[in-house]
């Protein structure tokens, strides 16, 4: 069926330009013909120009009057008019701003007549410029069902737009001009002079619109345009940039503002918001629920359209907000509405025990856990009713951040939206979604289920059934899932039933029995109270993590519960408590239980006793006995029998040194402290710092995989042989590979000419694979410093093209891996590298990526990536990325996350310092010789740009201590085609002229001074040069542009950042996004 417009048809027309004339017209001109002013002439006695016609003109008293020639223009037009013509002038500009009346065309109908008529009465536009200068640009065509037409155009001036310059001329079927409709019109001959360029105009917009911002910071959105800001018909107008920046706003919403400030003089000439907004009031309804119960409901209220919906914003914009919207039954999320009303009780059911159950939760939330929604921080809650025809479930979505709930079959399952737990249990999804954010698969699944359980048993305490108001007489049970029995709802509640399938994504649904019986026995045990303290305590404060296992749940609820009897909200027979439950369950040993005081030789942490260096537990767990001395060697740490190596070391391929992550040594090697290398172990030779290095046996007559050792390294012809590593006597004098390992092979892997040779570890038992590469259209080659060698697709896609962020073999061999952004669904192909002359030209440099190593990357990705602007709010006083200790507590903000950590330096035989400007405070070694605190002149921030808004400099200071002019005077200087000059309220600011389109160069201008002038220059018609970064890609589109300038790009304001600058500094700069590299593992 096709849809019928009821007015136009538009059609979007490709630019189309008319000649404007020149200067005023002024008759004849030497005989050539000049569509100006039009000659005097005769008519006959019955021409429609020979009857008088009343001519209108609207026009205040004291308003700007219109140029002659305009004048002239329309008495001759309204004269031609077959009705009373109407006459509107602008106030401002003394031009047209609307005709109505009806003048036959004579070139006939269509576009092309209606071009060419206008063109012959261009002059009641009052678009005057030199010859050539002003076009009128054709931007829309729309054909009206009757036959009617209608053009848009707007203005340009050399090129530039004229900002705000539009012309609407109607025509009817018979192609008769019936009304213009325009709007800032004029003369266009602006000087052509640029002092302020393209970032100094964004200085000056922020300065104007910071101040409407919570946070006093105005962020930009895309480039920066140039035009021509109109003024009056004896004015030429100016030349000013047009500019977007967005800034959040204190009720939490936020506005885009649409800002021009002057080129020339740096004056905001008007700024207007994008973001349309509607008179919105927070009010208070009621309803009947599921249950015949009368429930309040949080509304909203919207007078200007004489409703209500079902949107709670009566914590303000700035705290969780809830929308019910209503899905109408189809399982797109993109066709739901708010649900709404003309009054405030006149809602159904459904609606108003969805809106009810949800801001219980929401409150439950914030005033049991303080937590600001689901996110932490407000983000808006959506939920979705509706959802689907007779859908039998509820979830939530964490791609579109929603919830939706279904109808349920009526056989199998009433309304979703009948259940309180169920409400609790989605939006508890979505909590997880902005913590440890657990994957939906196997164990961390099921942890994610069993959370949302539990938190949906405390928020609907009245039981401890899941379902029970939703399961329908088809169910064939009377609830969901049970915490007291879960077998009654099909699910384990012990270990050893534990479902080790594939279905339900590794039983997401099915071995959360185990852990939400867990927290049944604590509840019961001990209280809900510390059940929901403890279990939210351990997901909030990131006590396990996204791929966490029951164990990790269990040893991470122990320590959380340790956290509370810190705080006086929990006593060490909580904690006990909470170990025995999920020994009950089958998921910790009795032996990890906290017991009252631990044994000799041991000391507590977390609740739990961990036996003192040289002592491991005894069989049954109940003691620590002796293990004898133990030597580590260095760069490691005793704990509990082993040694572990530091943080930025690892074990070498032998395990008997720690090693520097990047300094890695070969199998038959290791690391020597005093030389700073891998050096070969006795009886072994070889260059084992090569890229691909190795140490071999010396020659000697000892058999395969065997060395020689000498009892006196001075008499080489006298030694023994002895069985490599990963290798054992046959008792024939033959070292075969030990039954369980890969010998001499490592996972690192090698390639037998196309054939991949590697160690499988733990299949049961480690286990050398063979691939032949070649047999697949494959080679065998070096994949990274990572995974080592891997069968490589030689005929792959090419240095930095597109990829499939999950694919595997897609790339070439030349550069095997695909660099992406979290989360993204594409990347693109690259190799390792140690600089950026490793890099290949479709490359921008050599960085690090999210695995530690580093790779060839393309803009935007070249700054490391390393928020140092990072600030986070978790904590009292936030933190910064600098960080800072407290004590031996290195406590410093993780830009990644947005949350604070908290590193225990002293647990790594290290302790806390300052390390340098560049890093700030980290954990040390203890002779390091590092500072334990900065320097008092150390300002972190300094020559950063961040300077360039006064009222957001360093306490104390001002625009020209942020901005030091130097020498450089108001009237400015030119070095070659940069403009400097002192301003009074932005201190130095600096120009490229070759940046800014129409003035190129820099010279003297009309007033005394220096200023960007017409000459020479790249022909650009309105791009302000490069919006930010100083490296001359410049910003496209829509991206956001980072908001502060830095020394030498277009239009710059330096910064000297005072050396008292506060440590808590605001965030002034844009984090550079994170890049993942992923990888398949190959397989056999």
């Amino acid at each position: 069926m096709s849809r019928r417009l009821s007015l136009f048809t538009a059609s979007l027309v490709s630019l189309a330009m008319i000649p404007l004339a020149g200067a005023e017209p002024t008759g004849k001109r030497g005989g050539n013909k000049q569509l100006g002013k039009p000659l005097a002439r005769v008519v006959a006695a019955d021409h429609p120009a020979a009857r008088p016609r009343p001519l209108t003109v609207a026009q205040a008293g004291k308003a700007a009057a219109p140029a002659p020639f305009v004048r002239t223009a329309l008495v001759d037009l309204a004269a031609r008019s077959s009705e009373p013509a109407q006459v509107r002038l602008d106030p401002a500009h003394g031009t047209l701003r609307r005709f109505d009346g009806r003048v036959a065309n004579p070139h006939g109908v269509g576009v092309q007549a209606a071009q060419a008529m206008l063109a012959e009465h261009r002059d009641v536009l009052g678009l005057a410029g030199a010859p050539g200068d002003v076009e009128l640009a054709r931007s829309r065509v729309i054909s009206g069902d009757a036959g009617d037409l209608a053009l848009h155009f707007a203005v340009r001036f050399r090129g530039l737009p004229v900002w705000g310059a539009e012309v609407k001329v109607h025509f009817d079927r018979d192609g008769a001009l019936t009304s213009i409709a325009a709007q800032n019109l004029g003369r266009l001959d602006p000087p052509l002079v640029v002092k302020f360029g393209a970032d100094a105009a964004r200085a000056r917009a922020r300065r104007h619109n910071g101040p409407e911002a919570r946070d006093r910071r105005a962020v930009d959105r895309g480039p920066a345009e140039l035009g021509v800001w109109p003024q009056s018909h004896d004015r030429g107008g100016v030349l000013a940039w047009r500019l977007v920046q967005t800034v959040d706003l204190a009720d939490g919403s936020y506005q885009h503002f649409v800002t021009y400030v002057d080129a020339e003089q740096g004056r905001v000439l008007a700024r207007h918001p994008l973001v349309a907004t509607e008179t919105v009031t927070p009010t208070t309804g009621t309803a009947t629920d599921h249950f015949g119960k009368t429930v309040t409901l949080r509304l909203s209220h919207y007078p200007d359209k004489n409703e209500y919906g079902l949107y709670d914003r009566s914590k303000g914009l700035a705290a969780a907000t809830l929308q019910t919207l209503d899905g109408g039954n189809s399982q797109s999320p993109a066709s739901a509405a708010l649900a709404t009303s003309k009054t405030k009780t006149a809602w159904t059911a459904a609606e108003a025990t969805a809106h009810a159950h949800m801001q219980k939760v929401i409150d439950y939330y914030q005033a049991t856990h303080a937590r600001n929604s689901w996110d932490g921080k407000g983000a808006a809650v959506e939920q979705v009713i509706h959802f689907g025809q007779a859908f039998n479930n509820a979830f939530w979505d964490p791609y579109d951040r929603l919830m939706a709930i279904g109808d349920g079959d009526k056989w199998l399952f009433k309304e979703f939206t009948r259940s309180l737990d169920v409400a609790a249990h989605e939006y508890s999804h979505a909590v997880i979604t902005g913590t440890a954010n657990l994957v939906y698969q196997n164990q961390p699944g099921a942890l994610n289920e069993s959370f949302a359980d539990v938190m949906a048993m405390m928020i609907d305490r009245d039981d401890w059934t899941l379902g029970e108001d939703v399961v329908g007489p088809g169910f064939g049970a009377s609830f969901a899932r049970s915490f007291i029995d879960p077998e009654l709802g099909q699910q384990p509640k012990h270990m050893n039933q534990l479902y080790k399938g594939f279905e339900d994504y590794g039983g997401v649904h099915i071995n959360s029995g185990i852990p939400n019986h867990a927290a049944y026995l604590l509840a019961t045990a001990r209280s809900k109270e510390l059940l929901e303290k403890v279990w939210y305590r351990t997901l909030y404060k990131g006590h396990i993590g996204s791929q966490a296992s029951f164990v990790d749940m269990a040893q991470g609820t122990v320590a959380a519960c340790k956290e509370l009897v810190a705080l006086g909200q929990a006593t060490d027979g909580d904690c006990t408590a909470a170990a025995e439950a999920w020994v009950a369950v089958g998921v910790l040993a009795a032996s990890d239980v906290p017991m009252d005081g631990c044994p000799d030789d041991a000391s507590e942490k977390d609740g739990l006793c961990y036996c003192d260096p040289g002592f491991v537990p005894s069989g049954d767990g109940t003691a620590c006995v002796t293990l004898g001395d133990v030597e580590c060697p260095t760069n490691s740490i005793e704990a509990n029998g082993l040694c572990l190596c530091q943080d930025g070391f690892k074990p070498s391929q032998d395990g008997s040194q720690c090693v520097a992550e990047e300094n890695g040594c070969p199998l038959n090697a290791g690391w020597d402290p005093v030389k700073k290398q891998c050096v070969c172990d006795p009886g072994f030779e070889g260059a084992p710092n090569a890229p691909d290095g190795e140490c071999e046996p010396v020659e000697s007559d000892c058999p395969d995989n065997a060395h020689p050792e000498w009892a006196d390294p001075q008499d080489q012809a006298d030694y023994t042989c002895a069985c490599n590593d990963n290798f054992e006597d046959d008792g024939n004098g033959n070292c075969v590979v030990i039954a369980g390992t890969c010998g001499n092979e490592s996972f690192f892997g090698r390639c037998d000419g196309d054939t991949l040779v590697y160690c499988q570890v733990g299949v049961p038992d480690d286990e050398i694979v063979s691939i032949d590469c070649g047999a697949d259209g494959l080679t065998c080659g070096k994949f990274d410093s990572i995974v080592g060698y891997d069968c490589l697709n030689p005929n792959g896609k090419g240095a930095a093209a597109t990829c499939d962020a999950d694919g595997y073999q897609e790339c070439g061999a030349n550069n095997p891996f695909c660099v992406s952004e979290q989360d993204a669904a594409t990347g693109f192909c690259s190799h390792e590298c140690k600089a950026g002359g490793d890099c290949e030209s479709a490359y921008d440099c050599c960085a690090s990526v999210s695995d530690g190593t580093r790779a060839c990357l393309v803009d935007p990705y070249c700054a490391e990536n390393i928020d140092t602007k990072a600030t986070c709010k978790d904590v009292p006083g936030g933190s910064t990325y600098y960080g800072k200790c407290v004590g031996d507590v290195l406590v410093y903000c993780d830009g990644s996350t947005g949350v604070t950590q908290e590193v225990y330096c002293v647990k790594q035989g290290k302790e806390c310092g300052f390390v340098d400007a560049k890093v700030g405070y980290s954990c040390v070694d203890p002779d390091s010789g590092a500072l334990p605190e900065a320097p008092a002149d150390w300002c972190p921030y300094e020559h950063d740009g961040s300077c360039d808004v006064p009222d957001l400099c360093p306490e104390g200071s001002d625009g020209a201590d942020c901005n030091p002019c130097g020498d450089v005077g108001e009237a400015g200087a030119c070095d070659g085609d940069v403009l400097t000059f002192c301003d009074p309220d932005d201190g130095l600011v600096t120009t490229d002229c070759e940046a800014t389109p129409m003035t190129p160069s820099c010279g003297a201008s009309d007033d005394g001074g220096f200023a960007c002038v017409p000459g020479p220059g790249p022909d650009d018609p309105t791009t302000g040069g490069p919006s930010s970064g100083g490296d001359g890609t410049g910003s496209t589109g829509d991206e956001p542009s980072p908001d502060t300038a830095t020394a030498g790009e277009v239009g710059t304001i330096t910064c000297t950042c005072r050396s008292d600058a506060p440590v808590d500094w605001r965030q002034l700069l844009l984090a550079a996004p994170l890049l993942l590299l992923r990888r398949r593992r190959r397989h056999g």
